[in-house]
C-alpha cells in the first residue's frame, strides 16, 4: 500500500494511491488464482493393489497414491519383497481410478500389471 504523507497548512493528510492499490490487489488475486489452478492440475494419480498370491485375489492390499507408474511399480515390488511374495504374487497399478470402487475392478483409465510371469 502506497501511503504519502504531506504537510499542508500544519495538518497531515494521508493520501492513498487508489489506482495503485487496485492494481496491487488485481496482481495478487491473479497470482493466487494461477497457483490454485496449477496445484489442482497435478496430473495423473497411480494407485496399486498388491496380491501376495496370484491364485488368491481375495487377499490383497492397496497402496498409493503415486505420481508416476514407475513410483507405483517400485513401491509394489517393494511391498511384495516385504511380504516375501516376490515369487508368488503380482500387482496392478491403476491410473486415475474412481474413488469408492472396490478391489481390482476400480474403473481406472489404465491398468498395468506387473510381476505376472515370475
Amino acid at each position: 500500500m502506497l501511503i504519502i504523507l504531506r504537510k499542508i497548512s500544519g495538518k497531515y493528510l494521508r493520501l492513498l494511491s487508489v489506482k495503485s492499490n487496485i492494481f496491487k490487489k488485481l496482481i495478487i488475486s491473479t497470482i493466487l488464482f494461477i497457483v490454485l489452478v496449477i496445484s489442482g492440475c497435478g496430473g495423473d494419480t497411480w494407485e496399486a493393489i498388491v496380491f501376495p498370491k496370484k491364485d488368491n485375489l481375495l487377499m490383497h492390499s492397496s497402496i498409493g497414491p503415486f505420481d508416476t507408474f514407475k513410483e507405483c511399480r517400485d513401491a509394489s515390488l517393494q511391498k511384495l519383497k516385504d511380504l516375501i511374495s516376490l515369487d508368488t504374487g503380482y500387482f496392478e497399478c491403476g491410473k486415475n481410478c474412481k474413488a469408492g470402487t472396490s478391489s481390482y475392478n476400480r474403473g481406472c483409465e489404465d491398468t498395468m500389471r506387473g510381476n505376472v510371469y515370475k
